[in-house]
C-alpha cells in the first residue's frame, strides 16, 4: 500500500472519529445530532473500505442472533395485520445494530477510548444540569403534583430518567478505581450528585429501581460486602421511615381552628356530608360511612369496592362514588350504611362530572364525553357518547355545566365552550387559549372561575359565552387544586398544601388570606355556611414503588394480562412489531379504560409482538451480551481504569435489564442505542487489553 493511500485512510480515520465523538457526545441531549453522528461514523467507514479495497471483519458473536431477530421480525411483519408499520419499525431496530461495532472499529488506542468516555460523561452532567433548571421550574410550578412526572426538556422522561440511570451507574463503577487520584475522585462525586439528583427529579421510579440493582451489581463484582450492608440496611431504614399519612380535618369557619381530624387506614381522596352522616372515599379501603359525635369522626361502617375509590358526592339522597376503574356507584343512604343501587361502567375514562336536571355530564380523557340520565339511580342511561368536533386530539380533564352551556378544560386548548341545546349535536361556542394547564372550574353569576395551573385563577366574564373576557387572575402560591364558593366568598386550594379564602366583594381587587397549611396534599375540600371539610393524604413517591394500590401499579397489572392474551392469540410470531394502542383496547376488561402503544416491560412486550419464536431469540441475546460485559470485565482485572470502567458498562447493562421489568426501554431509541455502545465499548476494552498484553 502506499504511503499517499496511507495518509488518506489516516485522514478517513480521522473524520471517522469525528463522527464517533459528536455521537458520543450526544447520546443524553439530542437525537437530531446524534444521528448525524452515528450516520456519518457509519458511512465514512463504509469509505473507508471502500478506498481500501477490503472489509475488516469484526465478529462480536451475536451475528448469528441478529440474523435471527431480523429473520423473525420480518416473517412477524408479514403476517401482522398492520405490515407497513411493522416492517418500519423492524427497520429502526436493525438500523441500531451496527451501533456494537464502532468502537471497535474506531477506537484503536487508549487514547481515543478515553477521549469518547470522558466526553460522554463530561456532555452528559453538562445536559443533566439543564435538566435540573427544569426540574427546579416544575417543582416551583408544583407539576409534580399535578403529574407525578418529571419534565421533559430533551426526550420523554422515562428516556430521561433511563439515561440518567445508566450516567449514574458508570460513574459509580469509575468512583470504585482503587488508584484514583483525588482530582478526578471530585469530579466524579460531583457528577454522580448531579446525575442522581436529575434522576430523582425524573421521578422515574423504572429507572431508580434499574439505578439500585445497577449500583448493588457493581459492588457485588468489587466484593464490597460491607458496603452492601450498609447499603441495604440504609434502604430498609428509608423505607421503613417513610410516614405516609391520610387525613379528614374539619375546621370551624368563624373561629378559623381546625375542631377535630381523623386519620383513615387508606387515602381520603374525597368526603361528603349528608345530614349526620359523614362519608370519606378512601381509596383501597373503599367508603368510610360515620357521624361526628363530641367533635370526634366515629366509624360506623365501610363499603368496600372492587377498585379504589377516588370521589364521593351526595345527589338527593344517593351518594354517587367514581372508582379509579372509571365505574360510577350508586349508593343508597340509611342510618346505619350504604348499599348498592346500581353501578354504572363509563365508555371512556372519567376524569370528572357534572349533573344538571338529572343528566351527568362526563368528561372522558381521550375518550371525549359521555351524558347519562340519573333520574332514576336504579337504571343509569347513557343518552350520549361521543368527541368533541375538533381539529387537535384532546384530553378532557375537567367538566362544568350551566343551562345546557358545557364547560371542558384541555391542556391542548386550555377551556372551550359549547352548547348542549342538542346535545346529539353539541355546537362550538367559544374558547381560552392557556398553556397553564388549566382544571378546576367554578361559575359564579356568569363569572367562571378557572384554576388555571401555575397562572393562578382566572376570572373570566362568560356572559356571552362565544367570546369569554379575562377580567382578573388571582396568583396563590402555588398552582391551583380546587375552587369552592360561600356566598362572596371564594375558596381555593393549591398543591402546595394551601387553602384560602379570597373575599370577592370588589372582583378587580380581591382580598387574599390564607386560612390553612397541611403537609402534603388537599386532595378535596368542602365548606357550608358554619364548617369546612377537608380531605388530606401525604404518600412518598418511593412508597409507590412497592404500592399494591399505586395507579400505575395496576396499570402494569393489567397490561400483564393483556400481554399474554395477545401472545396467546398469535403465540409463534407474535403481532408484529407494531403500536398496541388499538390492539390493547381489543384486549383489556370492560372496566379498564386506559390504552397503550406498548406493554411496560421488555420481555411480555417482546412476547406479544414476536410471540415465542422472538421471545426466545431476544433473551439469547440479552445472555450473549451478558457474556461479552463478563469477559471484558474478568480481562481487564489487572488494569484498574479498563476495571473500573468495564465494571460500570457491565453494571449499566445488569440496569437497563432491571428497568426493563417495569418499562420497554428496549422501544427507546437513546435507551437501545446506548445498550449496544456499552457492549461495543466492552468489546474495544477487550480488544486494547489484549494490545497491551
Amino acid at each position: 500500500m502506499t504511503s499517499k493511500k496511507v495518509r488518506n485512510l489516516q485522514i478517513i480515520d480521522r473524520m471517522g472519529f469525528v463522527f464517533i465523538f459528536i455521537f458520543a457526545a450526544s447520546l443524553t441531549t439530542s437525537i437530531f445530532v446524534n444521528q448525524v453522528g452515528y450516520f456519518g461514523a457509519l458511512i465514512t467507514l463504509f469509505v473507508k473500505f471502500l478506498y481500501q479495497g477490503s472489509f475488516e471483519k469484526k465478529s462480536t458473536g451475536l451475528e448469528k442472533l441478529f440474523i435471527a431477530l431480523i429473520a423473525v421480525e420480518l416473517i412477524s411483519a408479514i403476517i401482522s395485520e398492520n405490515s407497513s408499520q411493522s416492517f418500519h419499525n423492524t427497520f429502526k431496530r436493525a438500523i441500531l445494530l451496527p451501533v456494537i461495532y464502532l468502537p471497535s472499529y474506531y477506537l484503536h488506542n487508549e487514547r481515543r477510548f478515553k477521549r469518547i468516555f470522558f466526553t460522554f460523561l463530561a456532555v452528559a452532567c453538562v445536559g443533566m444540569l439543564i435538566y435540573l433548571f427544569f426540574a427546579y421550574r416544575h417543582y416551583i410550578e408544583q407539576i409534580y403534583y399535578r403529574e407525578s412526572k418529571g419534565p421533559s426538556p430533551f426526550q420523554y422522561v422515562m428516556t430521561a430518567g433511563g439515561l440518567m440511570s445508566i450516567v449514574t451507574i458508570i460513574m459509580f463503577g469509575f468512583l470504585l478505581q482503587k488508584n484514583l487520584g483525588l482530582k478526578y475522585k471530585l469530579l466524579t462525586l460531583v457528577g454522580i450528585t448531579i446525575s442522581v439528583a436529575g434522576l430523582f427529579s425524573s421521578y422515574t421510579r423504572a429507572a431508580w429501581v434499574g439505578t439500585a440493582a445497577g449500583i448493588i451489581f457493581l459492588l457485588i463484582l468489587n466484593r464490597n460486602w460491607i458496603l452492601i450492608g450498609v447499603l441495604g440496611a440504609i434502604i430498609t431504614v428509608f423505607f421503613l421511615a417513610i410516614q405516609n399519612r391520610s387525613t379528614l380535618i374539619n375546621y370551624d369557619i368563624a373561629q378559623g381552628q381546625e375542631q377535630f381530624h381523623y386519620e383513615t387506614d387508606g387515602r381520603a381522596y374525597s368526603s361528603a356530608v349528608f345530614n349526620d352522616r359523614v362519608l370519606i372515599a378512601d381509596y383501597n379501603k373503599g367508603i368510610l360511612f360515620g357521624k361526628v359525635y363530641n367533635e370526634e369522626f366515629e366509624k360506623l361502617s365501610v363499603y368496600e369496592t372492587n377498585s379504589p375509590a377516588v370521589s364521593v358526592n351526595v345527589y338527593d339522597s344517593t351518594a354517587i362514588v367514581l372508582l379509579l376503574n372509571s365505574q360510577l356507584l350508586f349508593l343508597h343512604i340509611d342510618s346505619l350504611g350504604l348499599s348498592l343501587r346500581k353501578s354504572f361502567v363509563s365508555p371512556g375514562r372519567i376524569t370528572s362530572y357534572c349533573i344538571q336536571d338529572s343528566l351527568m355530564y362526563l368528561s372522558e380523557y381521550e375518550d371525549g364525553y359521555s351524558i347519562v340520565n340519573i333520574l332514576n339511580p336504579e337504571e343509569p342511561r347513557l343518552l350520549h357518547s361521543a368527541k368533541l368536533d375538533e381539529k387537535k386530539k384532546l384530553t378532557l380533564s375537567n367538566v362544568l355545566v350551566k343551562d345546557n352551556i358545557v364547560y371542558f378544560t384541555c391542556p391542548e386548548i386550555g377551556l372551550l365552550i359549547y352548547d348542549f341545546s342538542n346535545m346529539s349535536s353539541p355546537k362550538r361556542l367559544g374558547e381560552f387559549k392557556s398553556d397553564g394547564d388549566p382544571n378546576a372550574m367554578l361559575l359564579h353569576n356568569k363569572i367562571l372561575f378557572l384554576g388555571d395551573g401555575k397562572y393562578g385563577i382566572r376570572v373570566l366574564d362568560v356572559s356571552n359565552p362565544g367570546s369569554p373576557q379575562l377580567m382578573n387572575t388571582i396568583k396563590l402560591e402555588g398552582s391551583v387544586g380546587g375552587l369552592r364558593m360561600q356566598e362572596n366568598m371564594l375558596w381555593a386550594s393549591d398543591f402546595g398544601g394551601n387553602l384560602y379564602k379570597i373575599d370577592l366583594t370588589d372582583l378587580l381587587n380581591p382580598k387574599l388570606e390564607k386560612f390553612a397549611h397541611v403537609e402534603g396534599q388537599i386532595t378535596s375540600f368542602e365548606v357550608n355556611q358554619t364548617e369546612l371539610w377537608m380531605t388530606n393524604i401525604k404518600r412518598s413517591r418511593f412508597s409507590s414503588i412497592l404500592d399494591p394500590y399505586h395507579s400505575s401499579n395496576i396499570e402494569r397489572i393489567n397490561q400483564i394480562k393483556v400481554g399474554f392474551k395477545i401472545f396467546r392469540d398469535y403465540p409463534i410470531f407474535g403481532i408484529g412489531n407494531i403500536d398496541l394502542n388499538e390492539i390493547y383496547k381489543r384486549y383489556r376488561e370492560s372496566t379498564d379504560k386506559y390504552s397503550y402503544g406498548h406493554l411496560h416491560n421488555n420481555y411480555l412486550h417482546m412476547l406479544a409482538i414476536l410471540g415465542i419464536l422472538g421471545f426466545i431469540v431476544f433473551i439469547s441475546i440479552l445472555v450473549k451480551t451478558f457474556f461479552i460485559h463478563l469477559k471484558s470485565y474478568r480481562q481487564s482485572e489487572k488494569n484498574e481504569f479498563y476495571r473500573s470502567v468495564s465494571s460500570g458498562l457491565f453494571a449499566a447493562f445488569i440496569g437497563i435489564c432491571i428497568s426493563g421489568l417495569f418499562e420497554y426501554n428496549f422501544g427507546d431509541h437513546e435507551i437501545v442505542t446506548l445498550f449496544w455502545l456499552l457492549a461495543g465499548l466492552n468489546l474495544s476494552i477487550q480488544k486494547l487489553v489484549r494490545i497491551q498484553q
